[in-house]
């Protein structure tokens, strides 16, 4: 006989409801879970698991390699300046020039307190721009007639401009500082904490450059860009602007066949400009090899070979390539749309809490004499 499955509808008061009624075929009713497992079956889940240890693994002892083969070198002090006692003329030089630095800079570096102080237990670097008065009626700017000229070229020196044919001295002040007559290495270690500038057409750059021209002139002696941003917000350049930290190694026979491209990196600052926090840039530079690095020591590498002194130098400037024969009047006829971004708050300065410099004096270094 075969059985049917039967619905039935009952009027019940109260409440109304269903009775369902199901019927099947005599037999054993299938209970899966009594089955007999097959053996092969704890493959599928050991497999999975196997896999991700072994990537853990993998990821560990790659990292571990990584992070081992980075010698860990014996530093001795230089110096450590946190500018907790303000303005320390005997660590650091302002340099007052009008060359322009080799790039065309529109700024004039002066050595007093209106753009390096410190302030609140920080070094400010600040850029001002000159009063319309002065641009308007000054044609020569001679820092050899005033004494305060720091660089031994003439060129540094003097900038004569023709007013009348649309040429002006800097448009812009500025400071630059180095520990050139203080402080050299040869192969160790700085650190400088630091809140990088906001505003257009800014540069913040942290650098080092020869104790002498051993090779020759720039770049044939080398420079080391530990970092480098521009002030623009990040849609110069196709995100070329302030979130984006460069650091280079400068080298070549001359400026035409300068090599920096070889030997250059870039840091992204993550959702974020080197504007908006402190950051720690770092460089270690050793007999075999050199790197720079954004708060981790494995930021960005570069392997190069030296062996003459360096001294660090730190400044904040505006490069400028412009086919313009006027080119500082036309960047000073456009201030009213690139100063207002210098005043916005945060903004238009460079701002160092701390700076700190090693000489490694572990075997195979240099003679630390000259450096207590």
């Amino acid at each position: 006989m075969t059985n049917v499955l039967t619905l039935e509808l009952h009027d019940l008061n109260p409440p109304d409801f269903f009775q369902q009624v199901i019927l099947i075929r005599k037999g054993t009713i299938d209970r899966p879970e009594l089955r007999e497992r097959d053996p092969r079956g704890i493959w599928i889940t050991l497999i999975p698991i196997f896999g991700f240890i072994v990537g853990l693994t993998a990821i560990a002892l790659l990292s571990w390699t990584g992070y081992s083969s980075v010698s860990n070198h014996q530093y001795c002090e230089v110096f450590i300046d946190d500018f907790s006692g303000g303005f320390n003329s005997t660590i650091w030089t302002k340099h007052v020039e009008t060359g322009g630095y080799g790039n065309g800079e529109f700024e004039l570096t002066t050595g007093g307190d209106e753009n390096v102080f410190v302030r609140d237990g920080q070094l400010v670097i600040r850029p001002t721009i000159q009063n319309e008065s002065y641009i308007e009626n000054t044609s020569v700017t001679n820092l050899t007639a005033d004494g305060t000229c720091t660089s031994s070229s003439s060129e540094d020196c003097v900038l004569s401009a023709n007013i009348t044919a649309g040429e002006i001295v800097q448009p812009v002040k500025s400071g630059r500082i180095s520990t050139k007559n203080f402080a050299v290495i040869r192969y160790g270690r700085i650190d400088i904490t630091a809140k990088l500038a906001a505003g257009d057409w800014l540069l913040s750059q942290v650098m080092m450059y020869p104790a002498e021209d051993y090779y020759g002139p720039w770049p044939a002696s080398g420079e080391i860009d530990i970092g480098m941003a521009r002030g623009n917000n990040y849609s110069y350049g196709d995100g070329q602007g302030n979130q984006l930290l460069q650091s280079s190694l400068h080298w070549g026979p001359d400026s035409t066949t300068d090599r920096w491209q070889t030997t250059t990196g870039a840091r992204d600052a993550l959702h974020s400009t080197y504007n908006d926090k402190f950051h720690t840039f770092g460089l270690e530079w050793t007999r075999d090899y050199l790197f720079t690095w954004v708060d981790s020591r494995l930021a960005q590498v570069t392997y190069v070979k030296f062996n003459h002194d360096f001294f660090k130098l730190g400044g904040y400037d505006k490069p400028w390539a412009d086919a313009s024969t006027t080119p500082r009047k036309d960047f000073w006829d456009a201030r009213d749309q690139w100063g207002p971004t210098w005043e916005k708050k945060g903004h238009g300065e460079m701002v160092v809490k701390k700076v700190s410099m090693w000489q490694q004096c572990d075997a195979g270094a240099t003679d630390l004499s000259g450096f207590a």
